[in-house]
């Protein structure tokens, strides 16, 4: 019937969206749950949201199917600098990760800078990204990764 869910209603269990030049985009957990299929009973829930700051030019949001949640563990979520001084909030990446049905998850987004002459030092912001992403931080913001002030909440 019209209230009942089938597969071909959901092609997907987890849908992440990622973002970069677009910081302050108000409603737009909002929006996506709507197009998720919204309404008085939502299909998806929103898991964890992350940019990256100052300025959260790169943002990234994950979806769940709503009764598969109690699936998910074990949340953790990250932001990597790599813009001006690794502080500036322009370039790097953002991720989250979690248990999902007894699998590990990753997903990253990254924005690394454009043009041919630049292959070099994207090379060496993804290898930041990589290595740092998730790693243990140092308190006072030492330390690779985000250092506790680069990740922020979204949604």
């Amino acid at each position: 019937g019209a209230d009942s869910n089938t597969e071909a209603d959901f092609p997907c269990d987890i849908f992440v969206v990622g973002v970069q030049e677009a910081p302050a985009l108000d409603g737009f957990v909002d929006t996506m749950l709507t197009a998720l299929g919204g309404g008085d009973a939502v299909a998806f829930a929103h898991l964890e949201g992350v940019s990256l700051e100052p300025g959260g030019w790169i943002q990234m949001e994950v979806f769940v199917r709503r009764e598969l949640l109690p699936m998910v563990t074990n949340i953790k979520r990250d932001a990597v600098s790599c813009g001006f001084g690794k502080v500036l909030g322009n370039k790097g990446g953002v991720g989250v990760s979690f248990n999902y049905a007894g699998a590990r998850l990753c997903f990253l987004n990254a924005h690394l800078a454009a043009h041919n002459e630049k292959v070099k030092q994207r090379n060496a912001d993804y290898h930041r990204i990589v290595k740092t992403m998730f790693a243990p931080k140092i308190k006072g913001g030492g330390g690779g990764g985000a250092g506790g002030w680069g990740v922020g909440h979204t949604g």
